[in-house]
Formats: structure tokens, sequence, C-alpha cells
């Protein structure tokens, strides 16, 4: 079995974690993602359990935004249902509160951010978190803390 975290949008991240929550593979865009789901589903024999960040959409986005953004979800939803992989949603305060990593509420959104991609790089030290592109550091760690947040949810 493996654990799939999804942080979709413009900057789509997948990470897969083992059942023991040891890092395995991540993906940066929707063609790996499939390329993995495919390899996961037959070594796993289909035991795959996933699940998406639910964000509210804001209307100071704009319509565009909102679009790419709703789009993206889309996809990843669809993909998984090609694979007959059902997901869950969970909200970032949801994960947040399981993980429990502290972080300064007054702090800017890019300062909350880091302290989970801090957090991401000391728990798995093997997932790929030096990208040098912060967003994208960013991403791939809040889809790690969703996998773990699922794993923690559901242990067996």
């Amino acid at each position: 079995m493996v654990i799939l975290g999804i942080d979709p949008g413009a900057n789509m991240a997948a990470a897969f974690l083992e059942k023991s929550g040891e890092y395995n593979q991540c993906a940066r865009n929707l063609d790996e993602l499939i390329l993995w789901l495919r390899h996961f589903q037959f070594i796993t024999h289909g035991k795959i359990i996933v699940a998406i960040e639910r964000v509210n959409l804001d209307p100071k986005w704009g319509t565009s935004s909102s679009g790419k953004f709703a789009e993206a979800v889309g996809e990843a939803k669809g993909i998984l249902r090609v694979f007959n992989v059902s997901c869950e949603r969970v909200s970032q305060p949801t994960w947040r509160k399981v993980i429990d990593v502290p972080y300064p509420k007054k702090a800017s959104k890019k300062a909350k951010k880091q302290v989970f991609i801090d957090f991401a790089r000391r728990r798995w030290p093997d997932a790929p978190l030096k990208s040098g592109n912060w967003q994208k550091d960013s991403n791939l760690a809040d889809a790690l803390c969703i996998a773990e947040y699922v794993r923690r949810e559901r242990r067996e």
C-alpha cells in the first residue's frame, strides 16, 4: 500500500509515502503523476490511498486564477478516476492540525510555508525539497504533509 497526497494548482505536487511513513516518490506535474500511479497500481495491486487538498476559492483571486485552479483539481481527480482510485478532500487547517507543526500565527504567508518546508526536509530528507524554487518546494512539502495526515488518520 502507498499513500498519495496531492497539493493541486498551477504548481501541482504529489507525494507518495509508504505505509511506514517513509518517502517513496513525488510528482511535480500530471504526466509524472500518471507514470507513478501506473507503477504503484501495478506493484500494490491497486492499494493506493489518496487525499487532495481542498481549497476554498477566494474572490480576490479573480476568475482566471480560480478557473485555472479548478481545472487543475479536475484534471487530478480525472486521472485518479481513470485509475479507479478514490480520493478524499482535506482542508489545509485540518491536515495542519494533525501534523501539528508550530508556526507563528502573525507571520507572513511565506514564513508560515517555510516552517512546513523545513519540517518536511527534516522528516523526509530524501524528498527533493531543494529545487531552488520556493513555491515548488512549498507545494511538495504540503503534498508530503497531506500524505502524512492520511497515514496518521488511517493507521491500521
